[in-house]
């Protein structure tokens, strides 16, 4: 048997691409052969994936991974291969990125008109949360089902760059979130709320922003003035792309990791955050609260006074911190690489032998 994936894009350490990866690995260690093919491929991943000009219906099934609107919808819907499956990672809502970014707007709005199209073809569709799933079922897709983003959070055992750990283990309080600089991710807020906790409650704090803003510019020079208005210019980091090592030292060297986002079809960086035993504090929107299960914290209105607060007694009260720490654990098993894997596999083979 063979199960080809497509997707649009596949990037070096994009959540999204990793899965495809882990996914091209499950399906081999099980006698599958399988092939990555996208659109643009990192430079780095040209060996183990296929431009999609390459791709034939000499498959058995085919693997989709949507989350933007692309060409390789089109593609999809018509090759002629008998099993269709679509892994759903979302479709970030046009509205976030008006007047920010005419490009995302386009291509998320084309996305969803596209999730429509397909809602015949493909056989099985599967959402990364339950919050995914009930979005395909609304749509009109007929048979739906839920596995969780396989994640590989064994690569969260390596070493961190020892010149960051250094520079942030200098006595400060450090509150960290980590995605994409993206409107929907609502940096703005976090920002806000970090500003009160700074001015009322610890301005020994620093609030470390990490994530790629390239083709986010406009709202990146938003956040940048935000940030001056508020005089936080030496509190506040946006660092942009960075190396793996340094987002492991970041999450090394944080205090609180703390999610002001409104639109999430899964938030892997909350696994990460578990990995890390750090506590979390996260608004409760979309599949956040599905994913963060009693691993932290969730509040439903931005009060940032009140959020402040909730940051300071996180921080301070040990013994709250052990008890989520314990129930962070406790979360990541749910999650385990391991389990997911035979979970999908399990759905996979079940419809293809259909």
């Amino acid at each position: 048997m063979r199960i080809d994936q497509i997707l649009p894009s596949i990037s070096y350490g994009d959540a999204v691409s990793n899965s495809a990866i882990i996914i091209k690995k499950m399906l081999e260690s099980k006698g599958i052969s399988s092939n990555i093919y996208a659109g643009h491929i990192h430079p780095k991943l040209r060996k183990i994936v296929k431009p999609v000009t390459k791709l034939n219906n000499r498959a058995d099934g085919l693997l989709f991974h949507m989350a933007t609107g692309s060409r390789e919808s089109y593609i999809v819907k018509e090759i002629d291969i008998g099993k269709k499956i679509m892994i759903y990672h979302n479709i970030t809502p046009a509205r976030f990125f008006k007047g920010y970014s005419s490009n995302a707007e386009r291509s998320v709005i084309q996305g969803r008109s596209e999730l429509r199209m397909l809602k015949n073809d493909i056989g099985l569709a599967i959402g990364v949360s339950e919050y995914n799933r009930k979005e395909l079922e609304e749509i009109g897709y007929y048979n739906t089902t839920v596995v969780p983003f396989i994640v590989n959070l064994d690569d969260f055992a390596q070493p961190p760059a020892k010149n960051i750990v250094k520079q942030m283990q200098d006595g400060k309080t450090n509150i960290l979130f980590v995605g994409r600089i993206s409107p929907n991710k609502k940096q703005e807020d976090i920002i806000k709320a970090f500003y009160c906790y700074h001015k009322f409650f610890n301005n020994n704090s620093r609030l470390t922003l990490v994530g790629n803003y390239t083709g986010m510019e406009p709202y990146y020079y938003q956040l940048k003035k935000l940030i001056s208005e508020l005089n936080l210019e030496n509190d506040v980091l946006i660092t942009g792309h960075i190396p793996f090592s340094h987002i492991l030292a970041y999450y090394h060297t944080a205090h609180l990791f703390f999610s002001m986002s409104e639109h999430e079809g899964f938030c892997v960086p909350l696994l990460e955050a578990m990995y890390f035993k750090l506590p979390i504090l996260a608004y409760d929107s979309s599949a956040i609260g599905e994913t963060l299960g009693n691993g932290g914290v969730l509040f439903k209105e931005k009060d940032f006074v009140k959020i402040a607060a909730m940051i300071d007694t996180l921080i301070k009260n040990e013994e709250f911190n052990k008890s989520y720490r314990m129930k962070s654990s406790s979360r990541l098993e749910y999650f385990k690489q391991e389990k997911l894997e035979s979970i999908l596999y399990s759905k996979i083979i079940q419809y293809m032998n259909e």
